[in-house]
């Protein structure tokens, strides 16, 4: 299919080197870069990335939608409970997960349709349109519902649907089988992508007719375990700003049962034929918008003396709000220290600096939380910022010194006093600035004045004690 084929390939990356305009502190102002940022693929985003291998319990997806019932249509055995997913706009993949089990007894099915929105995503079969076909634009027949029972008993759904997929376990306790079938461009396109086992083992494959890049596993059993894809959007001019999705069990027949996400179906199986559309008072059937979150390609930060420098960059941004910078002595108790507007709209690289001017002596821990307008947050990664030594001590004044003795500390130290022999005859706190020592009690003769900071950096100064 031209569309498809069109879309596989390989764009030219443009090089790049990073800019010196930033979102400083409070000032926000977006930077346009003279580069196509869409076909550049930039580092790696700090976010971790989810290991597909049917476990969806990994902290980076977020919630889709979930079931709204106790439905169990076709029996405890097969059902479908969540849909998560994970956007990972730097490097162009999308992640997808359903919860859910499938009965090893029989060839039922999860079923899973896409709907992949704004920017110059493609366009599929729009909402209330028929689905379900005999045949596919190359003769061949779709998987499992898709061939809507041959063709004589096609389904509607209240979305528009880009793609769908099928998996089933074709009546055993080992295989899980998993078919899809393209809608973009309006004519559907079906393959067999192949069987991933129902041990979280992942599978690779790249559909030769439209170029759908994918891994894929599936774990049985329920709870956090499910169907699990990563779809590779690399080598396209796109990557999908938002998704809308729809899981449901059906059988390979296309009978659909009364297990949906999202849904809520009270009369029983819908059977064969279903037309979602006109189901209102039971849906939507399919998922809120989704967007695409925030995506780091860097956060980094730089000790300059007394401040340091924070920077990061962000690929794109989907109804972002605003930054928090939090800082950390121990990585675990953190204390907000400033807050940055973000762009809230942008396809654009963005970049960002924030100076904490009141850094820990030795090192300190910094992490982002981004907010979003409906108050969701996320966390950057941590990074560790450890400060070049300084001397605790600048000036020891008057020497020669007869009553009382003048330090001035660069920062908070422990200052000690050491006679000619060695011995601690002073220990006193003090912090950055001018402090003094009385002389009283003093012998005439050498002293040694030792500051000892925060860092560890110690400083001795010799003093003349006189009469």
């Amino acid at each position: 299919m031209a569309i498809f084929r069109k879309l596989r390939e390989i764009h030219q990356l443009i090089p790049f080197s990073r800019p010196v305009n930033y979102i400083q502190n409070n000032t926000p102002s977006i930077r346009e870069q003279p580069v196509l940022l869409k076909n550049l693929k930039i580092g790696v985003s700090l976010i971790a990335q989810p290991t597909v291998n049917g476990d969806l319990s990994d902290p980076e997806y977020s919630q889709v939608a979930v079931k709204q019932n106790a439905n169990m249509g076709f029996g405890p055995d097969i059902d479908v409970t969540e849909i998560v997913y994970h956007s990972d706009a730097t490097n162009k993949i999308l992640y997808v997960g359903v919860l859910g089990r499938l009965n090893n007894a029989s060839n039922d099915g999860i079923g899973l349709m896409l709907n992949l929105t704004t920017g110059n995503a493609p366009i599929g079969i729009p909402a209330c349109n028929p689905l379900g076909w005999a045949l596919d634009l190359f003769g061949n027949t779709p998987g499992h519902y898709m061939s809507a029972n041959g063709g004589a008993n096609p389904f509607f759904a209240d979305f528009e649907v880009d793609l769908l997929f099928a998996l089933n376990p074709g009546v055993s306790a080992t295989n899980c089988y998993l078919d899809f079938t393209s809608t973009i461009g309006g004519l559907p396109v079906s393959a067999y992508l192949g069987d991933c086992g129902q041990a979280g083992t992942p599978q690779s494959v790249i559909e030769p007719n439209t170029g759908l890049a994918i891994d894929f596993a599936f774990q049985n059993g329920g709870g956090n375990n499910g169907f699990e894809m990563a779809i590779d959007y690399s080598a396209t001019p796109f990557m999908p700003e938002d998704m809308e999705a729809f899981a449901f069990v059906v059988s390979a027949t296309a009978f659909f049962s009364d297990v949906t996400v999202p849904g809520n179906i009270t009369t029983g199986n819908p059977g064969f034929g279903v037309d979602f559309c006109a189901l209102t008072t039971s849906g939507p059937f399919h998922s809120g918008i989704v967007p695409v979150p925030v995506e780091l390609i860097y956060f980094e930060g730089e000790d300059k003396s007394n401040a340091v420098d924070l920077y990061w960059a962000t690929a794109q941004e989907y109804n972002s709000a605003y930054f928090e910078v939090q800082r950390s002595r121990d990585s675990e108790d953190w204390e907000t220290i400033g807050k940055l507007e973000a762009a809230g709209e942008s396809q654009q690289r963005i970049n960002y600096q924030f100076t904490d001017t009141n850094p820990h002596f030795d090192q300190s821990y910094y992490r982002l939380k981004q907010i979003d307008l409906d108050g969701t947050a996320a966390y950057s990664d941590l990074i560790s910022i450890r400060r070049k030594a300084k001397p605790a001590m600048a000036i020891l004044y008057p020497n020669p010194v007869q009553e009382e003795v003048f330090v001035e500390l660069e920062a908070p130290a422990l200052i000690q006093v050491f006679d000619a022999s060695g011995r601690v005859i002073r220990v006193k706190k003090a912090g950055a600035g001018v402090s003094s020592l009385s002389l009283n009690g003093w012998n005439p003769g050498m002293y040694w004045v030792q500051a000892v900071s925060e860092t560890g950096v110690q400083v001795l100064r010799e003093i003349m004690v006189v009469e």
